[in-house]
């Protein structure tokens, strides 16, 4: 079965804050991977723009990034994310609902296996099985340290980082196994 390795970045937390970004690592079962990083315009192909009261250190990075390339509508990016999400595929990521719901809501988009792998939890498993117990609340960056994998090797709160990064949690745990 495949798997997706998604993130989002938003304009807010919100279920009907624009998603800006999205990125996807796609694994074919026969382990071949595929890049889809996309950026998101309004329902007219305008740029969005922050909101008033979005914290300046995520609005430094929107207009970083945002401004180098061209962002996409809805329409155009329906068919790219259906075809993301084709044969049902696991999606793993860091708070993966987050992400896919709302790609449903705002591009009308699902067809993924609905067991989600959230990798904050899957570590906290993998802690627990290996007799390190860390109670809730939990940082993503401490479960990431404390399995192995260094986030500070990614650009955090970037979309393709944030997706690389679930990866190599989900990897470390599940194919190599060693804390």
């Amino acid at each position: 079965m495949p798997i997706v390795f998604l993130d989002t970045e938003t304009l807010g937390l919100g279920i009907n804050d624009p998603i800006w970004e999205i990125a996807a690592i796609r694994r074919e079962s026969d382990g071949a991977e595929n890049r889809y990083h996309f950026h998101v315009s309004d329902a007219e192909g305008r740029r969005l723009t922050p909101p008033d009261g979005f914290p300046d250190r995520f609005r430094a990075d929107f207009n970083a990034r945002y401004g180098q390339v061209l962002p996409l509508p809805p329409r155009t990016l329906r068919p790219l994310l259906r075809n993301l999400f084709r044969d049902r595929p696991h999606v793993v990521g860091a708070v993966p609902n987050f992400d896919t719901e709302r790609i449903a809501h705002q591009f009308g988009v699902n067809g993924w296996h609905y067991h989600l792998i959230d990798i904050e939890n899957l570590a906290v498993g993998y802690l627990a099985g290996r007799g390190t117990i860390l109670p809730p609340p939990w940082n993503s960056d401490d479960l990431s340290r404390a399995v192995g994998i260094d986030p500070g090797q990614f650009r955090r709160h970037e979309a393709m980082a944030d997706a690389e990064w679930a990866r190599a949690i989900y990897d470390h745990i599940i194919t190599t196994g060693k804390a």
